[in-house]
């Protein structure tokens, strides 16, 4: 069950702790989780780095999901416009982009 979701664009293992204590167990990233594009594991799946953050994500039923292609296809695209809104006076966060956790 997924009891918070935490946006972010890299899933790194500070991330991954910052939001398990928070209370958050999805992650949405941008960047590959496991530093190959396409999270393709052949490449590291020896690596004891690679092994650790993987058991870690298991054990504390963390859900990683990478939504990174999506991203670069919408036009405008969303990078873009998140860079240019403080130079054309628009706000940097929308409105509720905090993400927070469901009351239980």
């Amino acid at each position: 069950m997924v009891t918070g979701i935490c946006p972010t664009f890299e899933a790194n293992v500070s991330v991954m702790q910052k939001a398990l204590k928070a209370g958050l167990n999805m992650i949405i990233n941008h960047e590959p989780t496991f530093w190959t594009d396409g999270d393709v594991i052949e490449r590291v799946q020896d690596d004891p780095l690679y092994r650790w953050k993987l058991d870690w994500a298991n054990r504390n039923n963390m859900v990683v999901w990478r939504n990174h292609d999506h991203m670069h296809r919408m036009k405008p695209g969303p990078f873009g416009i998140g860079m240019a809104k403080p130079w054309v006076g628009l706000p940097t966060r929308p409105q509720g982009a905090i993400p927070s956790r469901p009351p239980r």
